[in-house]
This record gives C-alpha cells, sequence and structure tokens, in this order.
C-alpha cells in the first residue's frame, strides 16, 4: 500500500475514533456531579494562578473529598476560557443534591449554565479521543497497524467511554493518564531489553509521574502502579530462574544481574516521582502527609457508605460484584460494542480467545528467550485491573467500570486481528493449491 493510502486509511479511522466524543456535546444530558466538579475547578486558580498553599479552603472537604487534578483540569479549561472567578460565574446555581430528582435539581436552580459547561467538556471529549490514540498506539505496537485501528475504534465506540468522555468530569482524564502510564510500561521494557537502560529509566520516571496523575485524578488511576509493580515481580522471576538453571554461564548471570538492577531502580525511581509528584499536587498534604493521607482515603470511604445507604443502588458484597462486573462488561446492552450491534455477548467468547492467544505467545516466548514478551503487560493490565474494580466495586454507576474497558478492549483486538490473520493465511494456502493444481 502507498504512503498516501496508508496517511487517509490512518484519517479516517482517526475521524471515526473522533466523532463519537464530540457530537451532540451541548444535548448530553446533564450528570448532577457535573455541577459539584464545576464548583470545585476553584482551585485550579488557588494553586497555579495565586500560589496561595495556606488557603483555608485547602482544607474544606471539598479539597480532599477527590484528588485534585481533575479539579485543575477543569479549572483550567475554565481559565483559559475566560472564567477565572469559578463561584462569580457560577453565580447563583445551586448544588445537586442526589437526594432529589433531576427536575427538581432543575426547577431549584442546580442547571450550570452552558457556557462554563460546554468548554470542560470539550475538554473531558479531547482527553477521551487522545485515549483512543493511545491505545493505538499500544495495539500498534503489540501487533502492527491492524490491531491498533481495531483497538482504538473498539475503544471509541464503546457506549460507556462515550457516556464518561462526554461529561464535565475528569473520568476521561483518568482514563488518558491510566492508559498513558500503562504505554509507559511498554515502552520501558521495550527499551530494557534492547539494552538501552537510560532510556529505559526515563520511562520509569515518566511512568512515576503519570501515575501520580492518575491516581492524582481519581484513586482507581493507582492501578497502574500495580501493573508495573506485578510486571516487575514477575520479569524478576523469570530472569531468576533462567540464572538458576544456567549457573555455570557468567557472561549470561552477568547480563541478567544488570537486568535485575534496571528493574529494582527503575521501580524505585517511578515509585519515589508518583508519591513526590501525588503530594506536591495537594497543598492538604504538605504537612503530615501519611496521616492526612489516610484521613483523605477513609473520609472518601465514609462518602461511598453513604452513597451506598442513601443512593444506590450498592454492592455490598464480593457475591455481587462479580456477577455485576462480568455482565455489564461481556453482555449487552452493556458496555459492549459488537455485542450490542449483533444481540450476543460476542466480547466473552472474543476475550477468552484473546487470552488464550496471548498466553500461548508468552509460552512460546518463555521457551525461545527466557523473557516475558510484551503481551505479559496486558494479562496483567487486564488481570488487575478487572480483578482490583471486581472486588472493590461499591456502587453500580457506570464510571466504576471505566478502567476496565481498556484493556478488555485491547484482548478483544487481539483475537479479532487473529482471527483475520489467519482466515489470511487460509485464503493464501487455497489460492497456492489452486495455482500448484
Amino acid at each position: 500500500m502507498k504512503r498516501f493510502q496508508i496517511i487517509m486509511l490512518l484519517v479516517l479511522v482517526f475521524t471515526l475514533m473522533m466523532l463519537p466524543f464530540f457530537r451532540g456535546l451541548e444535548q448530553f444530558p446533564l450528570h448532577g456531579d457535573e455541577n459539584l466538579w464545576l464548583y470545585s475547578a476553584k482551585y485550579f486558580k488557588l494553586f497555579f494562578v495565586d500560589y496561595d498553599l495556606e488557603n483555608p479552603q485547602w482544607f474544606e472537604d471539598w479539597a480532599y473529598d477527590q484528588p485534585p487534578v481533575g479539579k485543575y483540569l477543569i479549572g483550567g479549561v475554565l481559565h483559559l476560557a475566560g472564567y477565572a472567578d469559578i463561584p462569580k460565574v457560577l453565580g447563583e446555581t445551586e448544588q445537586w443534591n442526589f437526594l432529589k430528582g433531576k427536575e427538581e435539581n432543575i426547577s431549584r436552580g442546580a442547571m450550570p449554565p452552558k457556557e462554563i459547561l460546554l468548554p470542560v467538556r470539550r475538554l473531558m471529549a479531547g482527553l477521551g479521543f487522545s485515549s483512543c490514540l493511545i491505545l493505538f498506539g499500544i495495539g500498534y505496537a503489540l501487533g502492527g497497524v491492524r490491531l491498533g485501528i481495531l483497538a482504538g475504534l473498539l475503544l471509541a465506540w464503546n457506549p460507556l467511554v462515550q457516556n464518561t468522555c462526554r461529561r464535565a468530569m475528569p473520568d476521561a482524564a483518568l482514563l488518558f493518564f491510566l492508559l498513558a502510564s500503562v504505554a509507559a510500561i511498554f515502552l520501558f521494557y521495550r527499551r530494557m531489553i534492547a539494552g538501552k537502560f537510560k532510556e529505559a529509566f526515563l520511562f520509569c520516571v515518566l511512568h512515576g509521574v503519570l501515575s501520580a496523575l492518575a491516581a492524582g485524578t481519581k484513586y482507581s488511576g493507582g492501578l497502574s502502579m500495580i501493573v508495573l509493580a506485578s510486571f516487575m515481580v514477575y520479569l524478576c522471576l523469570v530472569i531468576g530462574l533462567q540464572s538458576l538453571f544456567f549457573k555455570r554461564d557468567e557472561r549470561l548471570n552477568r547480563e541478567n544481574g544488570k537486568l535485575l538492577l534496571t528493574v529494582l531502580t527503575g521501580f524505585l525511581l517511578s515509585g519515589f516521582f508518583a508519591f513526590v509528584c501525588f503530594v506536591g499536587l495537594n497543598p492538604y498534604l504538605y504537612h503530615e502527609t501519611l496521616e492526612k493521607l489516610r484521613y483523605m482515603i477513609g473520609y472518601r470511604h465514609d462518602i461511598i457508605c453513604f452513597q451506598q445507604s442513601e443512593i444506590g443502588p450498592a454492592l455490598l458484597s464480593v457475591s455481587e460484584r462479580l456477577p455485576r462486573v462480568y455482565w455489564r462488561i461481556f453482555y449487552p446492552p452493556n458496555y459492549v460494542v459488537i455485542g450490542n450491534l449483533f444481540k450476543f455477548p460476542a466480547e466473552l467468547y472474543l476475550f477468552v480467545l484473546g487470552i488464550g492467544c496471548l498466553m500461548w505467545n508468552e509460552i512460546k516466548m518463555l521457551w525461545h528467550r527466557w523473557l516475558p514478551s510484551e503481551g505479559a503487560i496486558l494479562l496483567l493490565w487486564v488481570i488487575i485491573a478487572y480483578g482490583g474494580i471486581s472486588l472493590w466495586i461499591p456502587l453500580d454507576w457506570d464510571r466504576y467500570y471505566l478502567p476496565i474497558i481498556p484493556g478488555v478492549t485491547l484482548v478483544v483486538a487481539f483475537a479479532i486481528e487473529a482471527l483475520l490473520r489467519g482466515l489470511s493465511r487460509a485464503a493464501e494456502m487455497v489460492l497456492e493449491r489452486r495455482q500448484n493444481s
């Protein structure tokens, strides 16, 4: 295929990825949390414009009910749009009351002005589209352009992604930073096995910063650090077993020693920068950091308990959570694309096939090279995101499922790409036999 044709194909694909995020932003139904997140945007001015890090507002519950990155993004885009004084812009707008219905909230004046709602929705739509581009890049690195296109399109047209990334809420930012931080793990590993250790360390630092931004948006963004830790433990285990089996190969043991040192140093770098950035972005944590971090998490837990008892629908036990996550992620009419088209749980069967293909590739890689494949990162990512959310999810609210979607989508795309590749080979064999006969 000529370069021009490839460029035109990618332009078409990226347009199709962008389309679902920016269509109908003005008419998209209001979520009550959009009102509350607009109120919290005042912290951008305090932190970035006034540099007022000792202001009493940092010690109000508005400051520590959620991490601050989403508040800064919302406040930043409103500041650029000319709405610097958030309380003044909101004026007489009432805060949303989730114990009352939507119509009652609107009648009592809780509908935010459209002129400040729309810029934030555009920002989140842009971050949602950018997340699809990142997943395209990860897919491209794992299996080529076709896998990247499939993954990016499936993510863009997922109904959960479309809903959460068109609201004036930080869920799109969580998705973006989470995917970017996972991409940094792939880049770290690729540089490390190529012997480019300095670049590998840089990507560990980048991962730490991006993980802090993800966790600083929503606590579930911390899953990326767990993925990195799990992959590095697995990597150390494989390297250690290789050294055990080939004790007498001094050159191999020296190389493995370098790899182990790189892995440990990289993890320490990532963890250090993640902690420093997470704390540095939140003035509430500047003094008595660990105690206040514990209080923030406890306060958030208390809010969730209130939401479970007063708002719902609550998921109170693992026996309730596991089947609900399974149903939401794999069955129509929920957070699936192919399944919604054909009214059939196609994603479930493709996911099982994709996991099987990835595990087979992993076995072959370990057998031939004594190193994990890049697919191992994807496997761990899916296991940790799916398992972690399934065990923890407190409420059957759409945004809680969001961290699971990208990994599952990439596995489904991997299965489709494997099927297409198999069909292509079968067609080539049939044509070759006909030509020979």
